[in-house]
């Protein structure tokens, strides 16, 4: 409940009116409406050939504009400085504001409110929830608290200072990650560099692995069997892990597939997938096989060479760089090539026993590197959940 009065959004708003006809030879530069109160976005310019459209709606500094079939979630927007006389189409019924009645600066501050966008929901057509549209009727129908002008110009600006505090401690929180992506590199360079230090061999991969081995022969196996599947998506970029593996049956994946063994350190290849950092040491019961995208390199680790080592080489920031400064290929399909994987120098130390060390350390540091990481997404979780309690409570009349 509020304490505030209760007032249709008709008392404040009126729909703008029809629109502009398309002129095909004009340019024409457009805008959408982001979900979940984020405001406008600027579409690319389009001349009016270009659509089918019969008719846009030209923004205007201050109105208020809904995205009729993402209003649900929060689609919703005054318009700024930014995106006057910008266009939008008919999906967005867009409305005068009498500021008589309504703060803009307040109005844009319902337009953050969850509960405002769940009050859309309530008044849309359709039959599928990411189909439903909102008429604008039902848009001036709905009711929302609404105190006198002083007190909304009141409650704007503590709103917008919380606002600001909550974005410095955003983008600390940014800056933090960032410096932490830095120091992991940092400690991850300087672990391979004591390896070469300490006379550990530097020759290429290929010495210390089978780059992507001939596939098991599969003969005589029922393709009714269920294997391991692991796609792209499946693997943790920044933890270098597969975590979600798929179950599939062998005949789906038999051919026109990448084959692993347990142990195997699958490598993605592609960009972005390759400088992201999606790698993994796969783990599957012994004697068992996993397939997945074609987009991997495999690397089969020889012996006295841990595959954990490879994999601690290949996620190196180094060596993603110097596997990027060798791609083959066109924009967008670009790829680190057999070649390179076993031609490229990298260090092994001499023992097994000397690499697990070694790794010991690497995870020693991580593990701390990951506490840090947690902290600043746990702040910027407590964030999120305090902006949402400060608008509740700034449209109960509580703040």
């Amino acid at each position: 409940m509020s304490r505030y009065p209760l007032v249709h959004l008709r008392d404040a708003l009126t729909l703008a009116d029809g629109g502009t006809g398309v002129d095909p030879d004009s340019l024409y530069r457009l805008a959408g409406v982001l979900s979940f109160g984020r405001g406008l976005f600027a579409k690319p310019e389009i001349r009016g050939s270009e659509t089918t459209y019969r008719v846009l709606h030209q923004l205007h500094r201050g109105q208020f504009v809904v995205a009729r079939l993402n209003a649900w979630e929060g689609a919703v927007a005054v318009v700024s400085a930014e995106f006057d006389q910008h266009f939008v189409s008919q999906e967005f019924p867009t409305f005068n504001v009498d500021e008589s009645a309504i703060n803009t600066a307040y109005l844009s501050a319902l337009c953050s409110w969850p509960r405002f966008w769940r009050s859309f929901a309530e008044n849309t057509q359709g039959s599928m929830v990411r189909r439903k549209r909102v008429h604008p009727d039902r848009i001036l129908d709905l009711r929302v608290p609404l105190p006198d002008l002083d007190e909304q110009r009141r409650v704007a600006d503590r709103l917008d200072r919380l606002e600001s505090a909550r974005s410095r401690l955003r983008s600390l929180t940014e800056s933090t990650a960032g410096l932490v992506g830095q120091l992991r590199d940092s400690v991850h360079d300087g672990l391979l560099s004591r390896a070469r230090g300490t006379g550990a061999p530097v020759a290429p991969l290929s010495s210390f692995a089978e780059i992507n081995p001939d596939p098991q022969p599969l003969n005589g196996i029922a393709d009714t069997l269920p294997v391991t599947f692991i796609p792209m998506r499946a693997l943790d970029e920044r933890r270098g892990v597969v975590t979600a593996p798929e179950k599939r049956l062998l005949s789906e994946v038999r051919r026109g597939y990448k084959q692993f063994g347990r142990g195997d350190v699958i490598f993605a290849r592609i960009t972005p997938c390759m400088q992201n950092g999606k790698s993994a040491v796969v783990v599957i019961g012994g004697g068992e096989v996993a397939f997945g995208s074609t987009e991997f390199h495999v690397l089969r680790s020889r012996e006295d060479v841990l595959p954990d080592w490879l994999h601690f080489v290949v996620r190196s920031r180094a060596f993603r760089d110097q596997a990027a400064a060798t791609f083959k290929g066109t924009a967008g399909q670009l790829r680190v090539s057999s070649a390179f994987m076993e031609s490229v120098h990298i260090p092994v130390p001499r023992t097994r026993e000397s690499q697990e060390e070694m790794l010991n350390e690497w995870r020693r540091w991580d593990a701390h590197l990951a506490r840090m990481e947690q902290l600043s997404e746990k702040r910027v979780r407590i964030g999120t959940g305090l902006r949402a309690s400060l608008l509740d409570r700034a449209f109960a009349g509580e703040l």
